[in-house]
């Protein structure tokens, strides 16, 4: 029955039919059969794209197209959950948490504005989105994933209200990108790079409101030659497309390497509300960036 079902969705489009059924495999994992009530809940009708067109798309460094098939899936009426564990957002070095339990970082709590007291939890597990911030509410929403997981389905604490007046909502907890397995430090990036730009220290920014398009500039520029710094650079920005950008690093910083900064002005809501929070991090390398000079004059 399940596969008549998933057969009558996929019509003609054999493409389509081995994309639902590798996207099937993985949400049904450890179970002994696949129910009709599994198809049903993860394969959308006919008229559907590929499920997997966004994921191939990110693979391919086609970031408008992923951007793209993404819109379509979620336009066509697809949770914004169903991509968890499909969406490659970095290479394998990269791992993203969220918490708000790290010592000395602003977004820290015992207990969250609806008294769960927080956990971490990878947003990003291997370069794979692999969960997002939630509330109680929120958390159910994602009961199925967790289920998969071997996970128990609970908030991750990210309930917060800025006053005892205003309504709590689901707000950004400190997100960090942890240190990778080997033990590298600044020098050791710099040493293994024949030519580039370190960028030290956070300055002027642009992006657009989907995160998708930004430029980016720093507090002190390095030029890099022959794996040493040469001297240093004025003027500098660096301009990205967000999937582009992360699935270009190639090298991180190890444990000691790692150090928190943040900010206590992270405004959302309406009416509005301000959140501190802070972001852990580790030297970084990134390939093939498009870098421009910010004081050139036509």
């Amino acid at each position: 029955a399940a596969a008549r079902v998933m057969a009558e969705r996929a019509g003609t489009d054999v493409k389509r039919l081995r994309g639902d059924l590798d996207r099937l495999l993985l949400y049904t994992l450890g179970q002994k059969q696949i129910r009709v009530e599994d198809v049903r809940e993860l394969v959308g009708p006919a008229a559907l794209q590929d499920d997997w067109a966004m994921t191939n798309a990110i693979e391919s460094a086609q970031a408008g197209e992923a951007l793209r098939q993404l819109a379509l899936m979620l336009d066509s009426g697809a949770a914004p959950e169903k991509i968890l564990g499909q969406l490659r957002y970095g290479p394998d070095i990269m791992n993203i948490q969220g918490d708000r339990i790290q010592e000395g970082c602003l977004g820290t709590v015992g207990w969250d504005d609806e008294g769960v007291k927080p956990e971490p939890f990878l947003i990003i597990k291997k370069g794979i989105v692999n969960d997002y911030q939630t509330t109680r509410e929120q958390a159910q929403w994602l009961d199925w994933w967790y289920k998969k997981q071997g996970r128990e389905t609970r908030s991750h604490g990210c309930s917060y209200a800025q006053n005892w007046d205003n309504v709590q909502f689901q707000r950004m907890p400190n997100v960090s990108l942890l240190p990778g397995e080997k033990e590298q430090s600044f020098e050791d990036l710099i040493a293994a790079t024949d030519k580039g730009i370190a960028i030290i220290g956070d300055g002027s920014f642009s992006i657009d409101q989907q995160r998708y398009n930004a430029q980016f500039g720093g507090q002190v520029f390095h030029e890099i030659k022959g794996g040493k710094i040469v001297g240093q650079l004025k003027d500098v920005a660096y301009q990205m497309r967000t999937p582009d950008f992360w699935n270009s690093m190639d090298m991180i910083g190890g444990k000691k390497s790692y150090e928190i900064g943040g900010s206590f002005f992270d405004g959302k809501g309406q009416p509005g509300q301000i959140n501190a929070v802070s972001h852990g991090a580790v030297p970084s390398r990134f390939r093939n960036i498009n870098v421009i000079n910010t004081g050139r004059k036509a």
